[in-house]
Formats: C-alpha cells, structure tokens, sequence
C-alpha cells in the first residue's frame, strides 16, 4: 500500500509539474477568429476576450506576474480591448505594453534614448523615474517598439514613441474601475488598429512590463518573456536585455479570410494572352503581407482548368517581380501520403528556380519553411523574371524537372500555360491545394508575402525559419468533366442493326434446315 501512495502523490506531483508547462509563462501567439469584442464593464468574463497570455515572476506582490493573465480581443472593424487580471498585489505602479508593428521597419530597440518623464506614464515608458533613476529596457532582435501603452488603476493611454523628445499621446483607454488599485481586474478599450497604422486582418508583436514611476526602479514582472530570461529578482535600476522571440503576438480579426476554395464549373479554359479579364478564370486568391512591397501579397494568383485536364494560372497585378526575387507556389496532390515537410529538406541551389523551392540562397544562406501538418507539397512552381519552371519534390531525391511553363505578359501580370493536371500525376475532376510564398533566391531572405496563409508574419521573415499553422493553404477543384453518355443509334444506323439481325437469323435457319436434311438422308 505504501508502494501505490508513494506512486500516487508522484502521479499527482507529474500533473501538477505537466499542468504548469501546459500553462507556462512566456512568449504567446493570440489569433482572433471572432468578429465581436470585449465589454468593457470591470467584469472579465470567461470566453469574452479571444486570448490571453500568462506572466512570469512575482517581485512587486505578483501584479502582471506569473499568477495575472492578460487578456486581448478585437472586432471587425478594427476596435481593439485589453484586460488585465491580476495575480495578487494593488496595482499601485505603472505597466507599460511597447507595441511593434512592424518588425525591425521603424520603432526602437531600447529605452535607453527616451527621456520623456513629464509625467507617471510617459516616465515609465521612457524606463525613467519622475524623481530620479533610469532602467534602461533593450527589446528582443527583431523587436523595435513604436507605440506603448501605459496604465495604472487611474488612468490608461497609447502613445507613439519618440527618441530625445516628447511621446505622442494618441488616445484614453478609459480603464475600468477606475482609480480602484486593489479593484484585482481592470479592462480597457477605445483604442483601434488604425491608431497602430494597422487594418483589420493584420498583427503586431508586444511585451509588457511593470515599473515604479518614481525611481524608474523595474519589476522582474513580465508578460510575453521567457522564464530563462529574467530567472533572477527584481530588475530594479539596472538595464535588462531581453532574448530572441521575448515577445508576444496577436493576430486581429481577418474579414477578409485569406484561405480560399477555387472551384472550376466551366469546361473552357483562360486565354495565355497576358491580360486577366473578368470572369476569365474559375477564381483567384488573396495574399497578405508586404515586406518585398507587395510582389506577391498585393496580387491576385488565378486558376483555371478544362475538361481536358489543362491548367492555366495567373498572377495578376502588385509590384514588379524582377530578379533576384522569386514567387514559388508549393502544390500539394495527396494531403499526408507523400510529399515533402519542411523546404529543410531540400538541398538543391542549381539555379535560381531551384534554389528558391529549396529556401537556400544561391550565394548562400537559408530560410527553411515549415509546411503545416496537413500540407505535404509534392511539386512547385519556380516564378523569375524571364524563367518560370514545375519541379516535383523528394526528400531524397531532391528536385525533378517536369516542365517549362509558357508565359505572357502584360505589365504587372503574367498569364502561364503547358502545364496540366497530368504534370502533377493526376486527372481532370481531380483537386489539389497551395501555398505561394515570395524570396530572394541569392541570400534565401524570405519575405513576409503569402497566398495560402491566414495570418501573415509581422515583418519579412528573413533567413530565419518560419512554420505554418494546420489549415494553412488554399484549394483549386480543377473541372469535373460531366459522366460519358452512350451515344444513342440514329434511324439509319438502327435500320442496318435490324437488317443484320434479320440476315443473321435467316443464316441461322438455313444452317439448322441443313442439319436436318443431312441427319433425314
């Protein structure tokens, strides 16, 4: 007996450890898929924000800590809320949540030049204490803050970053309870995208701190942080550097969805004459992003198809795709069945073609992408300036020429052609999904442009790598040709079947009277 309550209280220490993991502190990705918001009425509701994010630590009594929860919701439009549940202590100091909206393209990578301390908030963004005292707050690579807001239980606000000068304020958040430090949750709200530069449908990565305004002495407190980053005690009026990927990320409510479901229903095929009329093609899909200035997010990608099992395509307007850039669109015909998993396993940099499907540079330099777990690409199309090619894909055997696609142009658009259903090992009435994705095939620098993708990244991803969400792709349904009907005999042609039939019973007659007269003699 003793054996199995030693093993149960193991059992439930296992669970209580493996729960902690499940709801571990740090780094957190938020998507919005619902189209309302919060209520902001000093009641956080289960289910009434989208997500929410978990802080580490408890230095200043656990307010933004390891026991809070920040919760996150947007709408349709564009009206964002923000709530925080806190873990313990009266929220009596500043938290301070620096917002990037953009990647490295603009903002700030630290504190360290803000001197803003006119008052408690724009102190505590500036890393500055109203009286005395600095803690200088360095931002993860590829984290440049542009907007922060600031709140205590009096009031909340967003500003706009500002180096050796003045932050912006934009707008009030409104906090609710207001002015109740021991109220335990607050809500916010007032705010929208457009006050971030920012659409529906688009994201922005953020961290968020905690402060004394007075002293600019800062909490270990965090949200969006890693536990290994700030393992140690209360920061105080040292500078703090963050780690790689020390932020947290939410996507806004697409209305809009990106994935789409192409379907053919005409048995006619579009015209490769460098121009895309209406209604010329079965359908297109929508891109997002626009690191590499909207090659390939701000143009529509078109397929069309015959009964004959013949396929066209399109890409039809957004910036000018000129070298050393190159749009690879990845086509899945089997789901899981074969297929590659990752570009990481392609070695391939021939040329330019085939080292952009492989996510290596040609001068070197890799951006491997992760296809999503329902996504196994079993060929691609290499697009250039001037060269246009299908491969198909092999973990082992690398990349095998199948055909050279023909192309017109006309300005921003190229119309392709000689490419079919049978290229890809399949028939017509016969579906397959895609993704496209847009890189620079000499140093693999990918950008942040996607067909197939319903949240694109923040900013261009770089040579890093990058992994896709389950679901991520979109689906072309080439023409089903309608079932072959037996053709039906005309009157001529049912006239010679009648007068066979008759010879052939009268030959069969004359051979049986044969037989009788031969068996009588």
């Amino acid at each position: 007996m003793k054996s199995k309550t030693y093993n149960f209280y193991f059992g439930v220490l296992f669970f209580l450890t493996l729960s902690m993991n499940v709801f571990a502190q740090g780094p957190t990705i938020i998507t919005d898929n619902t189209a309302g918001t919060a209520t902001k009425d000093g009641t956080i509701n289960g289910g009434e924000y989208v997500g929410s994010s978990i802080g580490i630590n408890g230095g200043f009594g656990n307010v933004i800590g390891s026991s809070s929860s920040l919760h996150i919701d947007g709408d349709n439009t564009g009206n964002l809320s923000i709530a925080l549940t806190g873990g313990g202590d009266d929220l009596n100091d500043v938290a301070v949540i620096y917002i990037d909206v953009d990647g490295t393209g603009s903002g700030f990578n630290t504190t360290s030049s803000f001197n803003d301390a006119t008052d408690a908030h724009r102190a505590a963004i500036s890393g500055q204490g109203t009286t005395s005292g600095t803690s200088d707050l360095t931002f993860a690579a590829g984290f440049n803050a542009d907007y922060a807001i600031a709140f205590n239980a009096a009031f909340a606000g967003l500003w706009s970053l500002t180096n050796g000068g003045s932050h912006g304020f934009i707008v009030d958040l409104g906090i609710t309870p207001s002015a109740s430090v021991s109220a335990g949750a607050w809500e916010m709200d007032g705010f929208t995208l457009a006050n971030l530069g920012l659409s529906p449908g688009q994201s922005f990565n953020y961290v968020v701190t905690y402060i004394n305004s007075s002293n600019a002495f800062r909490s270990n407190e965090f949200h969006g942080v890693a536990q290994s980053t700030v393992s140690g005690g209360n920061i105080g009026s040292a500078p703090i550097s963050l780690a790689a990927g020390d932020f947290n990320t939410f996507h806004s409510f697409d209305p809009t969805p990106i994935v789409t479901t192409i379907t053919d229903n005409a048995a006619t095929i579009a015209t490769n004459d460098g121009t895309v009329n209406g209604g010329e093609y079965a359908g297109f899909s929508n891109g997002c992003g626009d690191g590499f200035g909207g090659i390939l997010a701000d143009a529509t990608l078109h397929f069309d198809s015959d009964d004959l099992g013949n396929l066209a395509i399109a890409l039809d307007g957004g910036s000018a795709l000129a070298d050393p850039d190159a749009v690879v669109i990845y086509i899945d015909v089997d789901g899981t069945a074969s297929g590659i998993t990752s570009t990481s396993d392609l070695t391939d940099t021939a040329d330019g073609g085939r080292a952009a499907i492989s996510g290596n540079g040609t001068g070197g330099g890799s951006s491997d992408l992760t296809f999503p777990t329902d996504f196994n690409p079993d060929f691609a199309i290499a697009i250039q300036d001037g060269s246009q090619s299908l491969f198909e894909l092999s973990p082992t055997n690398n990349l095998t020429f199948v055909a050279t696609l023909t192309v017109n142009t006309g300005g921003t658009t190229r119309e392709f052609s000689d490419i079919s259903m049978a290229d890809l090992g399949l028939v017509a009435g016969d579906s397959f999904t895609y993704i496209a994705t847009l890189l620079n095939y000499t140093d693999a620098f990918r950008a942040d442009e996607f067909h197939g993708v319903t949240y694109c990244p923040v900013a261009n991803i770089g040579s890093a790598a990058y992994s896709l969400e389950d679901g991520e792709f979109n689906t072309f349904q080439s023409f089903v040709p309608p079932p072959t009907e037996p053709e039906v005999p005309t009157l001529s042609q049912w006239g010679l079947i009648i007068l066979a039939l008759l010879f052939m019973t009268l030959g069969t007659l004359y051979i049986q009277e044969m037989k009788s007269k031969a068996q009588i003699g």
